[in-house]
């Protein structure tokens, strides 16, 4: 007990005079995958992120960091910026939905942090394109190619 309230004292003591950098919201896009970091120091019921997303299959998936409490409660929903909604979270995990058009979309997280004073829960949301079939059966085709090759070369080796 005495050893979980002195880290607590510690790490706010280490936010307050900067030594560690204080939880924020950001949201990066590398090559169509959308990826969300927050963290929250105090208890909240809902956030919103805005992004924008091509046609296609997508695949998103909720994460609670846990950095140092995880969350008591914590869903995510996904919706066009009309509020068409393309799929809904109750809990960490993940789900698919197909963007019909390219264009902006809202990433709604709702959640309750710890009730630990002071709540600092993180989470992490990642919105990925999932591959067409085509592009799985060309890799396929491809390893299989790869694997006729290696095994043609080394079936030719074999002394005699």
């Amino acid at each position: 007990m005495k050893r979980n309230l002195l880290a607590r004292l510690v790490l706010m003591l280490a936010l307050s005079v900067g030594a560690l950098p204080a939880a924020q919201a950001g949201i990066t896009v590398t090559d169509g995958v959308v990826t969300i970091t927050d963290g929250f120091f105090d208890s909240f019921t809902q956030r919103s992120y805005g992004f924008n997303l091509g046609a296609g299959p997508y695949a998103a998936t909720l994460v609670d960091t846990n950095v140092l409490y995880p969350f008591q409660s914590l869903g995510l929903e996904v919706k066009t910026l009309g509020g068409t909604s393309m799929g809904t979270l109750g809990a960490p995990g993940s789900f698919n939905f197909t963007s019909l058009a390219a264009g902006p979309y809202v990433a709604i997280v709702s959640g309750l942090p710890t009730a630990l004073i002071p709540p600092l829960s993180t989470f992490g949301v990642t919105i990925a394109p999932v591959p067409e079939p085509e592009i799985w059966a060309m890799m396929a085709v491809g390893m299989g190619l790869l694997g006729f090759r290696l095994r043609r070369k080394a079936g030719g080796a074999q002394p005699a």
